[in-house]
């Protein structure tokens, strides 16, 4: 049996006429007139009735032409799941950020990235200590800046972000903090710097900025030390938002003065290649601009 023979029988049943389904799909009536006949030849049945004024189908007319209808809605669904495999993004995508911002941003972010589009394969890669943003050879490069640095690549910021002062709760009942100037006698916790002093620089949501120097009572390049550190009352601690909101949700964590923030940094996506044409680089960018706070 013919597929196409049974799939123009079936434009034929669906219309209720050759003359109807010849305008309705744009196909000559001597072509469907000459398949609906030769699929008849070929069964050794009459599918149509020819003696009456109204299209008519005899009895295994109709019971074929439910079977060739279904036949055409499968392929239907057939030709779109191909089409929409091959639209589909997919390829690799090589993203270089700072180990930091990895860790505080990209990897919790990352598994619903992949979930979303199976196809498309990600290498995140670490920033070493020895590559500078001309020496970067990826698709897209992340990272954080107070201003947008001079470069030949295409650059798009993404969002603002910065750091707040947190500790636990029990901490905070039992120290306060009026002003900046008070920190200094607490105990915090930082970020590894390159000397035995740290400096803060904070800012007043009056606008004033402020900035301290003080001996950490810890310090680590460890972020998840840090935020456990602070929950378990060693200290005060200047963290991501994003990398501390759980804990604050839960209350596990408080800031101790909501009035003071770090200054606010521009998360940026830098790529060799113009998004109209960077599909991937443009879905990810956009994946993370709606799931990252403005």
């Amino acid at each position: 049996m013919n597929l196409d023979d049974m799939a123009y029988f079936a434009l034929i049943a669906k219309a209720q006429g050759i003359s109807k389904a010849a305008s309705r799909y744009k196909l000559s009536k001597s072509l469907l007139s000459r398949r609906l006949k030769h699929l008849e030849q070929q069964l050794g049945v009459t599918l149509v009735e020819r003696n009456v004024r109204q299209f008519h189908l005899t009895e295994v007319g109709e019971k074929l032409a439910k079977q060739c209808l279904q036949l055409l809605e499968q392929a239907d669904i057939a030709e779109k799941l191909v089409s929409s495999y091959l639209n589909e993004p997919q390829g690799r995508l090589h993203i270089i950020a700072p180990m930091a911002f990895i860790e505080q941003i990209l990897s919790p972010l990352l598994a619903g990235f992949l979930q979303h589009y199976p196809l498309i394969n990600v290498e995140l890669q670490a920033l070493s200590q020895h590559q500078t943003m001309k020496s970067i050879d990826c698709d897209l490069y992340l990272s954080l800046y107070t201003t947008l640095p001079d470069t030949p690549l295409y650059a798009k910021a993404i969002t603002s972000l910065h750091d707040v002062l947190v500790c636990s709760p029990s901490f905070a009942q039992q120290h306060h903090v009026d002003c900046a100037e008070d920190l200094i006698q607490l105990p915090l916790l930082s970020r590894l710097g390159s000397g035995t002093s740290t400096t803060w620089q904070l800012k007043h949501k009056s606008g004033t900025t402020h900035q301290i120097e003080f001996v950490p009572r810890m310090t680590s390049n460890s972020l998840s030390s840090l935020l456990e550190s602070a929950v378990q009352s060693c200290g005060i601690a200047l963290l991501p938002t994003l990398y501390c909101v759980e804990k604050l949700k839960q209350r596990t964590l408080v800031q101790i003065n909501s009035d003071y923030t770090s200054p606010s940094r521009t998360l940026y996506g830098f790529y060799k290649i113009p998004l109209e044409r960077n599909r991937l680089v443009a879905l990810f960018l956009n994946y993370l601009q709606t799931r990252l706070p403005e």
